[in-house]
């Protein structure tokens, strides 16, 4: 039995801006527990992303481990586990002379998936999930920046996969909107049994749903420290937990050890 579905093992990962090596991650280290719900957080420009886009076979390590199911897929991800994974970008890249409908599709043709009466159902189930529905023949121009967001999430649930890797997926939203949409996919993506790796810059909703706070230190891609929320999903469903004491000392907590890097990136 797999007990972390993705491990990375000392990490290093540079970009070349002209002739300038720019360090982006250095020997960085992660575990995701199958089934769990993780959180990455960090100072801007830390390498989070770069944490994601390795995972999701975007970038490429220089160096290390990237244990996926157990297989190390350091030289790129390989199909099979990029058919058990779906991502949302930062932004929503949509292709804008695509309809909302088949933007969803793109995924599955990228993997070169036989088109079949599933698509239409999956998109259907998965745009009325966000609430977007009635817009499936609209193009993306003709949709706010919100709601382009949520279409890049419905995308990444059309491989219908087992990993989803949410690079601050919320950021574009509204605030009541983003309360619904994170509430409803924690709950629904637990109950498939889904493992989820998210990066926010809020800390009451990482605190909120997930399991691990892993917290990035403003030295390219060091780990500072990584908290266990131990809340269970009836806390979760208390429409009180924001304001219990247990809950407020443990986003203080992660408030302090957040803005104590933003101190080091000021020195």
């Amino acid at each position: 039995m797999i007990n972390n579905i993705i491990e990375l093992r000392h990490i290093t990962k540079t970009y070349m801006q002209g002739k300038t090596s720019i360090l982006a991650l250095d020997d960085f280290s992660l575990e995701v527990p199958q089934g769990s719900f993780v959180s990455l957080m960090g100072p801007s420009g830390c390498g989070k992303s770069t944490v994601t886009k390795i995972i999701a076979g975007i970038e490429k390590a220089d160096s290390g481990q990237v244990l996926i199911y157990g297989k190390n897929q350091i030289n790129g991800v390989s199909r099979d586990i990029q058919l058990k994974m779906g991502y949302v970008f930062q932004w929503h890249n949509l292709t804008e002379w695509r309809t909302v409908e088949e933007n969803l599709y793109f995924p599955l043709e990228m993997l070169g998936i036989k088109k079949d009466f599933s698509w239409t159902e999956r998109a259907e189930k998965y745009l009325n999930l966000v609430g977007l529905y009635k817009y499936r023949k609209v193009y993306p121009h003709e949709l706010s920046g919100g709601m382009k967001q949520r279409v890049g999430i419905a995308r990444s649930l059309m491989l219908e996969p087992e990993i989803l890797v949410f690079d601050q997926p919320f950021g574009a939203l509204d605030a009541i909107t983003r309360g619904i949409l994170a509430n409803l996919l924690s709950t629904e993506m637990r109950n498939q049994g889904k493992t989820i790796l998210m990066i926010t810059s809020d800390t009451e909703e990482a605190v909120h749903y997930c399991d691990y706070i892993y917290v990035m230190t403003s030295q390219p891609g060091h780990n500072r420290t990584m908290l266990k929320t131990n809340i269970t999903e009836d806390q979760r469903k208390d429409p009180n937990l924001l304001i219990q004491n247990d809950f407020l000392a443990l986003d203080r907590k992660l408030i302090q050890i957040i803005n104590s890097e933003e101190n080091d990136i000021e020195k």
